[in-house]
């Protein structure tokens, strides 16, 4: 159904069926990506078009698109011409897509919707605030979904979503916990590529961005970790949120440099971080996704500058802020390593990872399913599959 009420026909051109992707940012980009490849490999019959959506971190955008050689449509013409072209709308983030009149299926691009929203800069009275992406504020506009279908990976987030959303609430997985889980057996071949010498022990840190996050808040723990522990036994590994690089710039890697020169590497931003978690003896990290999702790993987990207040009350990432040990700024590094890797401080959180997916193995299936029923066209008999992680680049000293 159109924004005016009347029902949406799929438009076809010469028996070519045709959807958009929309990118907002680098996070949503990685999102999409290989939930568009896993569509445009298996049916021929459906063609894919990119559009770079209004967000404050979407210059990157471009550039990541570019490089894959997809078509871009303006974003001006889109919203100011004919959208009859477009049969569905694939989305992970929300800003813009009020004004698109085809069907939108939105898709978080993190691990589930687990943070307070956001508290802006200004003068203005403090209000309350709520759930991430959960209530009529992120969800409804001027009276009617912004999207037609909310994709939830667990069941427990349909409850969390208010009364007016629920009736748009599929769950139907999360896309990473099944690239994770579908690559765990291929560990040691992970380690192999990145150069984990036998007998080194890899750790992975991870920052979220925000006011509070580790890189914020604890910005030596990086040099420490690559000045305290022996090198002839330990890798350390960082994943920074993209949007650090992007508000920081060139200061982010100058700060970076004295850590890199000792032996840091550090993830593009717009590479498969997956693969060092995967890989990781020890994941350090804050309360963002990616430590989130490296409960689905077989690392043994450390939090470092997890901001509690950041996450919203009894939810999942609260309960694994709680259940994982924490790092300390007294703490001697390498004991406290040896200390958490001990089985019996594991199983305190061992089946923490089985919160982010009530539909583990299925996202691809569940979502391919959804897209073909929307624009009325066959799906395809071949299996339906996201595409293999690759080794990402690393900066180096």
């Amino acid at each position: 159904m159109t924004r005016d009420g009347r029902d949406w026909e799929v438009p076809e051109l010469k028996g070519i069926r045709a959807g958009l992707v929309v990118v907002h940012t680098i996070p949503s980009a990685t999102r999409l990506w290989p939930i568009y490849c896993m569509l445009a490999q298996a049916n021929s019959g459906v063609v894919w078009d990119f559009v770079v959506a209004p967000d404050r971190y979407n210059a990157p955008v471009l550039r990541f698109l570019a490089d894959r050689g997809v078509v871009v449509v303006s974003w001006e013409d889109l919203v100011k011409g004919d959208q009859r072209r477009y049969g569905i709308a694939l989305a992970a983030a929300r800003d813009g897509l009020e004004l698109l009149r085809m069907p939108v299926i939105q898709i978080a691009h993190g691990a589930l919707r687990e943070k307070w929203t956001p508290l802006s800069a200004g003068a203005g009275v403090l209000m309350p605030r709520t759930r991430y992406g959960t209530g009529v504020d992120f969800g409804v506009h001027q009276g009617r979904t912004v999207a037609r279908y909310l994709v939830q990976a667990h069941r427990d987030e349909v409850d969390a979503l208010d009364p007016e959303l629920r009736s748009i609430a599929w769950t139907l997985g999360d896309p990473m916990v099944d690239q994770f889980d579908g690559h765990l057996d291929m560990r040691e071949s992970f380690r192999a590529d990145l150069d984990i010498g036998c007998g080194q022990r890899l750790v992975t840190v991870t920052s979220t961005a925000g006011r509070h996050c580790l890189w914020r808040d604890w910005p030596e723990l990086l040099h420490r970790l690559v000045t305290e522990l022996p090198q002839h036994r330990y890798q350390v590994i960082a994943i920074l949120h993209p949007h650090l690089w992007y508000a920081f710039g060139e200061d982010l890697l100058n700060a970076l440099r004295p850590s890199l020169r000792r032996g840091l590497r550090v993830v593009r931003p717009d590479d498969d971080w997956p693969v060092p978690v995967i890989a990781a003896d020890w994941v350090l990290g804050d309360h963002g996704s990616v430590f989130h999702y490296a409960t689905r790993s077989s690392a043994a987990l450390l939090t470092a500058a997890f901001h509690h207040p950041s996450v919203y009350p009894g939810s999942a990432r609260s309960e694994l802020g709680r259940l994982v040990p924490s790092l300390s700024r007294m703490d001697q590094i390498e004991a406290r390593l040896i200390e958490v890797a001990h089985p019996d401080v594991r199983r305190l959180y061992a089946h923490a990872g089985e919160r982010l997916s009530s539909e583990p193995g299925a996202f691809a299936a569940n979502v391919r399913r959804l897209v073909h029923d929307v624009l009325k066209v066959r799906e395809p008999t071949v299996s339906a599959c996201l595409p293999p992680l690759e080794v990402p680049r690393l900066i180096t000293g």
